[in-house]
């Protein structure tokens, strides 16, 4: 779905993304790619449910890796879309505070999430 994504076919790479949710094995990554890719529709409604499965799932397996610092901004980005800036504020304060368990202060994630904040 990524390259077809990037050469700009939505709505092909949004069926090989929905046809992957069924693979266990591969869920975990095309919850959240199908989650952007609907932010980038502005299908926020369609987004939400699957970044937060997505967060949900990188939390569990990895803790606070770079990959679900990544994942919960992009929630947050998608809750500010849809006008809750309260539970965006939320999630990047709760990534700011992962990212402090596991980065560098200088990381450039770091700096990213204190200047989405």
């Amino acid at each position: 779905g990524v390259l077809l994504q990037s050469a700009g076919d939505l709505d092909a790479a949004e069926a090989l993304y929905r046809e992957s949710l069924g693979n266990e094995d591969l869920r975990i990554i095309s919850a959240g790619s199908l989650g952007m890719l609907l932010l980038t529709k502005n299908d926020l409604d369609g987004a939400c449910p699957l970044l937060r499965e997505a967060v949900d799932m990188d939390r569990e397996l990895f803790g606070w890796h770079p990959r679900t610092i990544l994942a919960t901004c992009n929630l947050s980005q998608t809750l500010a879309a849809k006008g809750d800036l309260t539970g965006a504020e939320a999630l990047l304060r709760e990534a700011l505070e992962g990212g402090r368990l596991t980065l560098d202060d200088r990381d450039r994630m770091m700096l990213s999430l204190i200047c989405n904040l």
